[in-house]
C-alpha cells in the first residue's frame, strides 16, 4: 500500500503544480491590475485637488472683479446725485424768472430729478447691502473650499 500512495502522490503533482502557476499567474494579473487602479486612483486625486485650487482661484479673480464693479459704482452714484441735485436747484432758481408755461415744465423736470436723486440713493443702500451679503457669501464659499481641499488632501 505504501507504494500505490507513493504513486498516487506523485501523478497528483503535476496537478498541484499546474494549480499552483494558474494561482500565482491569476495572482500576478490581479496585482497588476491592483496596481493599476491606484496609479489611476490617484491621478484622479491629483486632477480634483488641481480643480479644487482652480475653482479656489478662480473665485478669488471674480471676487476682485466683482468688488471693483462695486466700489465704482458706489463712488459714481452719489456724484450722480450730486449731479441731479445741482441740477434740481438751478433748475428751480430758473423757475423764479420764467413764465407760467415754463414753470410748469421745469416743475416737471425738478420733480423727475427728485424721483431720479431719490431711486439713485436708494439703489446706493441697495447695492452696499449686497456688497456685503455677497462679501460674507464669498468668504463662506473660500472657508468651504478650503475645508474640502484639507479634507480630500488627508483622504490620500
Amino acid at each position: 500500500m505504501p507504494r500505490n500512495l507513493d504513486t498516487r502522490n506523485k501523478s497528483q503533482y503535476p496537478l498541484i503544480n499546474a494549480a499552483k502557476n494558474n494561482f500565482d499567474n491569476l495572482k500576478q494579473t490581479f496585482d497588476k491590475l491592483e496596481n493599476d487602479l491606484k496609479r489611476k486612483y490617484d491621478e484622479q486625486n491629483a486632477k480634483i485637488g488641481t480643480m479644487i485650487s482652480l475653482i479656489s482661484v478662480q473665485l478669488q479673480n471674480q471676487n476682485e472683479g466683482l468688488k471693483t464693479v462695486y466700489s465704482s459704482m458706489k463712488e459714481i452714484t452719489p456724484i450722480v446725485t450730486l449731479t441731479l441735485g445741482i441740477c434740481q436747484r438751478v433748475l428751480s432758481k430758473e423757475t423764479m424768472c420764467s413764465n407760467d408755461k415754463e414753470n410748469e415744465m421745469t416743475k416737471a423736470t425738478i420733480n423727475q430729478l427728485q424721483i431720479s436723486a431719490d431711486y439713485l440713493n436708494n439703489m446706493n443702500k441697495f447695492m452696499t447691502q449686497k456688497q456685503a451679503e455677497f462679501m460674507n457669501s464669498f468668504d463662506t464659499n473660500i472657508q468651504l473650499i478650503q475645508t474640502v481641499y484639507h479634507l480630500f488632501s488627508c483622504s490620500r
